[in-house]
C-alpha cells in the first residue's frame, strides 16, 4: 500500500496558483473537459484556501499546505474516486483567495427614504466603495456559494455590495436626520454603518474593513428646494 501512494504521488499531477490576482474571489481549478487525477499534490499558498465540491456538496476546506489526493487522506471522497493506476477524481476544485479587496464600488439599488419635516419622505440613494477580507473561508464558501451559489466573483461583489448598501441605507434612517443634515454630513454615517457590517460579516466569514459613502443622489425637486431656499435666507439678510 506505501508503495502503491509513492507511485501516485510521483506519477501525479501538481496543483498550484502562485498568483490569483488582485480581482479574482474565486475560480474553478478544473475547467469543463479536464479532471484530476489520484495522488495529484495540491499545494494551497498564504492567502488562499481551496475547496472540494461534487453535485453542490460541499466535502472539503483545504487551508494554506500541501495535500495528495489519495483516498487514505480524503476518505469522504472514497466514492469519487475511479479504479486503475491512472485514475480519475470526480471532483469540483474551487480556488478561493483571501488576501483584502479595497477600493470596490457598492450603490442602492432602490432609493433609501427619509422621513424630513419640510418635504415629508424623500427617496435618497447612495454610492461609494468598500474593502473586505474573506477571514473564514469555511463560512464564506457554506453561507455564500452553497447557499447563495454565489459561483463567479462577479455574483460574489454584487452580493457583498448589496451587505454594504443595506447597512448604509439603515445608517441613514436610523440617524433620525432631516434631509438637509443627512446632505451635509452623510460621511458621519459611515462609521455606524462599518458596525453594522462587521457584525453581519461575521456569519458569512467575510471581514469588511472599510466602507466609504462617496455622494448622494438627490432628486431635482428637492435639489430645488434648498437652492430656493438658499436664497430666501440671503435675501432675507438684506431686508
Amino acid at each position: 500500500m506505501n508503495f502503491r501512494k509513492t507511485v501516485y504521488k510521483l506519477i501525479g499531477d501538481t496543483i498550484e496558483h502562485r498568483n490569483i490576482g488582485d480581482n479574482i474571489i474565486l475560480f474553478k481549478h478544473n475547467k469543463p473537459g479536464t479532471y484530476i487525477r489520484k495522488g495529484t499534490k495540491i499545494r494551497i499558498r498564504k492567502n488562499q484556501s481551496a475547496f472540494i465540491v461534487k453535485d453542490d456538496v460541499l466535502y472539503s476546506v483545504l487551508r494554506p499546505g500541501t495535500y495528495y489526493l489519495l483516498p487514505d487522506v480524503f476518505p469522504e471522497l472514497k466514492e469519487c474516486f475511479t479504479k486503475g493506476l491512472k485514475s480519475v477524481v470526480d471532483i469540483d476544485l474551487y480556488i478561493l483567495n483571501q488576501k483584502p479587496f479595497a477600493s470596490k464600488s457598492w450603490s442602492n439599488k432602490e432609493a433609501v427614504s427619509i422621513k424630513d419635516n419640510n418635504l415629508k419622505h424623500v427617496q435618497l440613494r447612495a454610492f461609494g466603495k468598500f474593502s473586505f477580507r474573506i477571514e473564514d473561508a469555511y463560512k464564506f464558501v457554506s453561507e455564500v456559494f452553497v447557499k447563495k451559489k454565489k459561483y463567479f466573483t462577479c455574483n460574489i461583489m454584487v452580493h457583498l455590495s448589496g451587505y454594504v448598501a443595506r447597512a448604509v441605507g439603515e445608517s441613514m434612517q436610523e440617524a433620525g436626520l432631516g434631509v438637509a443634515d443627512i446632505i451635509n454630513s452623510y460621511r458621519s454615517l459611515e462609521g455606524t454603518a462599518l458596525e453594522k457590517l462587521k457584525t453581519e460579516g461575521q456569519a458569512i466569514g467575510v471581514d469588511f474593513m472599510d466602507v466609504c459613502i462617496d455622494n448622494l443622489s438627490i432628486p431635482m425637486v428637492v435639489q430645488q428646494f434648498f437652492e430656493d431656499k438658499k436664497w430666501k435666507d440671503i435675501e432675507s439678510r438684506y431686508k
